[in-house]
């Protein structure tokens, strides 16, 4: 994540500091302030207006100025104060989440409203020419709009209204703290009632298609300049509402276009810069160039990591711009693995990197891309060869396979479309005790695949618990867990035996029938090996 809008528009002196490691920070980013510095900015606003804000009234302001999400009754530079006021972060999330439902819930309404573009120019228009008509303390409504102008918000970046920084702080908020939930409590109803989200409709009131298609409408909105920030919120959705908002994302016409066309434009801003004699120009071209890079790639790594998506629904998503996305993957890794990135920020840089390369294989293997493998990056042409590697042992497979599946919030009965979110008995969705590795909606779902014909889990679920009681503690190390299964001596055989079962589940689950031509492969281990590779290594 990177820094606040309102950030962006503090005076040089005021809007940057560094950290110990060199690393930018910025003092109103609500995931990134510290401590000292919240408290200090309260203490600078008390010495100037002689009275300080309790963040309870601030919520109070915040919630009745969104009572209606369509019609504010605060202006955005109140509503902004009002965020000053309460800093909404990590820190004090739990607190957040625990006392002010109705701040969060007032939040993600005015975020996912369903709103047309000319709908959201007249809201500019509103916002900025209002006067609070809440019935609030009138001392109160002053402070909060002192508390804003002390900033003095004016962008660097290009004259930007203040709808436009209250939105985008709302995303990073959201982004930041909202994230960090344990989205399976969540989807399961197991979280604390007293914790907001309670469930997965709480971050999406108005539907999964609703919120995506504002998402977009407001990164549309924020322009080039600062549209990631928007798209923060996509992988918070992701995260909680897998199931019920990934279909939405994928259908979408405008989130692959988006995404491709606004990386273009980062890497080539940061490129043209590169040439300019300004080395203050050139240095803060760098710094939101990693920043915004790291949203976008943020966003491709949730979506084709944790979404469970099938080669369909990936075509289906790139909806025939695999050669564009391709290309901008290939410009935005050549900068990240390049000398203009500051040096204390290059070891997290080349981690994008590899994340960025590893989609970018698979959109050259799925779509049959023509450019020469010579002529590639070698990040990207390395990731190509490891996903087409026909000498990748066993274990290096089966721990792929096992980290999918214990990922998974999807019931592994072949004919079961129910997932963690949209279960009505959720709560009851629980893993297998013997094998600890697929789940089930139901214990008739568990009952029906113990004996399926076509895959039967008693076959193979003894095996598979004798190799997670050998690996099961090492899934987030592939070669700890390699060497657990040399040290244990769990045989290639039992291995390829778990393989071939966890790859041929997860295309029944893939395939929208139910079948899959893995069982007519003729190609043995080679084929189910590349198989894995291709299908989860994105």
């Amino acid at each position: 994540m990177h820094g606040s809008t309102l950030s962006r528009r503090l005076p040089a002196c005021a809007r940057v500091k560094r950290s110990p490691r060199g690393q930018i920070f910025r003092l109103v980013t609500s995931h990134e302030i510290l401590a000292s510095q919240r408290m200090d900015l309260f203490r600078l606003y008390s010495e100037v207006n002689g009275t300080g804000i309790v963040v309870d009234d601030a919520v109070k302001v915040f919630v009745e100025g969104l009572r209606d999400p369509a019609r504010p009754r605060n202006c955005a530079p109140c509503l902004l104060g009002c965020l000053l006021a309460i800093q909404p972060g990590p820190q004090n999330k739990d607190i957040l989440c625990d006392k002010f439902h109705d701040f969060w819930a007032a939040a993600i309404r005015f975020l996912t409203l369903d709103r047309t573009s000319e709908a959201i120019e007249a809201l500019d228009a509103w916002m900025s020419e209002t006067q609070c008509t809440c019935p609030t303390d009138s001392t109160l409504i002053a402070n909060l709009h002192r508390l804003y102008m002390l900033f003095n918000l004016t962008s660097k970046r290009g004259a930007y209204g203040s709808l436009a920084v209250l939105v985008g702080n709302l995303n990073i908020i959201f982004g930041s703290t909202i994230r960090t939930v344990k989205a399976v409590q969540v989807a399961n109803g197991r979280h604390k009632e007293t914790l907001w989200p309670t469930s997965p409709e709480d971050l999406m009131p108005y539907g999964p298609h609703v919120t995506v298609k504002a998402v977009m409408m407001w990164a549309s909105f924020l322009g080039p300049s600062h549209g990631p920030e928007a798209i923060v919120l996509l992988p918070t959705l992701m995260q909680i509402c897998r199931s019920l908002v990934t279909p939405a994302i994928v259908s979408s016409p405008t989130v692959c276009q988006y995404i491709c066309n606004q990386g273009s434009k980062i890497c080539n801003s940061v490129s043209d810069t590169r040439l300019s004699d300004d080395p203050k120009k050139r240095d803060e071209a760098i710094v939101y160039f990693c920043a915004d890079i790291k949203l976008i790639t943020d966003f491709i790594l949730t979506l084709t990591t944790q979404c469970d998506l099938s080669s369909a629904q990936l075509k289906q998503f790139q909806g025939g711009h695999e050669t564009e996305f391709f290309e901008f993957i290939s410009q935005a890794v050549k900068l990240l693995e390049s000398p203009i990135i500051p040096p204390n920020d290059r070891e997290e840089a080349k981690q994008w990197a590899k994340h960025l390369a590893i989609y970018g294989a698979t959109l050259y293997i799925m779509g049959h891309l023509k450019i020469p493998k010579p002529l590639l990056h070698p990040t990207i042409r390395n990731a190509i060869d490891t996903s087409i590697n026909t000498n990748m042992s066993p274990a290096r497979t089966l721990w792929l396979l096992l980290n999918h599946f214990k990922r998974g919030q999807i019931c592994c009965a072949l004919e079961c479309p129910e997932s963690f979110q949209t279960a009505s008995g959720a709560f009851q969705f629980q893993r297998c005790a013997g094998c600890r590795v697929v789940v089930y909606s139901s214990k008739e779902c568990q009952v029906r695949a113990w004996k399926e014909k076509r895959l039967p889990h008693r076959d193979i679920c003894k095996t598979m618990r004798q190799v997670m009681d050998v690996g099961g503690s090492q899934l987030d190390n592939p070669e700890k867990f390699m060497r657990s299964m040399k040290k244990a001596k769990i045989s290639d055989a039992v291995q390829r035996e778990c393989v071939v079962w966890l790859t041929r589940l997860f295309k029944m689950k893939s395939s929208p029938d139910g079948n899959v031509a893995v069982d007519k492969l003729d190609g043995g281990w080679f084929d189910l090996s590349k198989l894995a590779m291709t299908s989860l290594l994105i």
